[in-house]
């Protein structure tokens, strides 16, 4: 699957994408959307680490309450807000139900013999997250850096752990 991370802030442009893609690209967040499992903590948690990162090296850019005022959505569906979790397991049976329709392939795909006659991609559709760390009184809303990211796959990993050059 493809993710796309939508992130609005009060931080430069090259500062937000960088941390977008610091975010998409932890490894246990992608295992999770590869296994189309729900598992936000890892999404919140990369984000807390990513931010942890960015206040050591620039602790200028990064207001004290930011994690508290983060809305985090997957989908339609908002899964943090005010320095908690909300879900549900309706809301946890949408996130999974948004993996899967994210999907590319079956899970075999890229084994060998699996993947002939593969229409590529087979859709337009990816996991997307919303990350907002505006202060929730801000005003107007910027226009969020968008970054495009995909899942950590055994396939994937098999592959390239064989991979000789």
């Amino acid at each position: 699957s493809e993710c796309l991370l939508a992130l609005v802030s009060e931080l430069p442009p090259e500062i937000e994408k960088a941390l977008a893609r610091d975010v998409l690209n932890g490894p246990l967040f992608k295992c999770a959307v590869a296994g189309n499992d729900p598992n936000v903590g890892r999404l919140i948690a990369r984000l807390g680490q990513a931010l942890s990162r960015l206040r050591r090296t620039r602790p200028d850019l990064l207001r004290p309450d930011l994690l508290r005022d983060a809305v985090v959505s997957i989908g339609d569906d908002v899964i943090f807000r005010d320095g908690d979790f909300q879900l549900d397991p309706d809301k946890d049976a949408r996130i999974r139900q948004h993996f899967l329709d994210a999907q590319l392939g079956p899970s075999d795909i890229g084994l060998p013999g699996k993947s002939a006659g593969l229409r590529y991609p087979p859709h337009g559709r990816c996991v997307e997250i919303r990350v907002d760390l505006l202060p929730p009184d801000a005003a107007p809303r910027p226009e969020p850096t968008v970054v495009l990211g995909s899942d950590l796959t055994h396939q994937y990993v098999t592959e390239n752990a064989d991979y000789r050059s």
